[in-house]
């Protein structure tokens, strides 16, 4: 079951964040462990709710997954490794796309990692250009952007 995100919610969201940042993200080690530290910071997915649609993909009243939408800008996706191909992912951004459109858009985009881009472009999204997040210290975290237009 995907359901909105609640601030009780949030270790289990690191957790799975941290999980995934030491498994399965690609990323310069600087990098890597700059957005990491961002993102599992005590905090920081609760205040961000308040701008974001979070959602939290929830089964036997245990998470494995999270996710988010600003508008038609799809978030991360971030599901457990261990549960990695098993349809959560997917069922999550089919959530978020649907979500999207009974706001009105016609188009998602987000911005992948490079071990995520396959699936993201099994699910229609299309590479556009590739964007880098220029930070302090000389940390360089490059995504790449990606697009999808959506049919009803």
């Amino acid at each position: 079951m995907i359901r909105k995100f609640k601030p009780s919610d949030e270790n289990s969201c690191i957790k799975i964040i941290a999980d995934c940042f030491d498994k399965s993200i690609i990323l310069n080690k600087k990098g890597k462990e700059y957005v990491k530290n961002l993102f599992i910071t005590k905090g920081y997915l609760t205040k961000k709710s308040h701008k974001y649609y979070i959602f939290v993909y929830e089964k036997n009243k245990k998470i494995f997954g999270m996710s988010a939408l600003n508008r038609n800008y799809i978030g991360k996706v971030y599901v457990t490794p261990s549960m990695h191909g098993k349809g959560i992912g997917r069922e999550m951004m089919l959530f978020l796309e649907e979500l999207a459109m009974k706001n009105g858009y016609k188009e998602t985009h987000l911005h992948a990692y490079q071990n995520s881009r396959k699936f993201y472009s099994k699910l229609g999204y299309k590479f556009t250009k590739m964007f880098i997040y220029h930070e302090l210290d000389g940390i360089k975290v490059p995504t790449y952007e990606m697009k999808k237009r959506l049919k009803r």
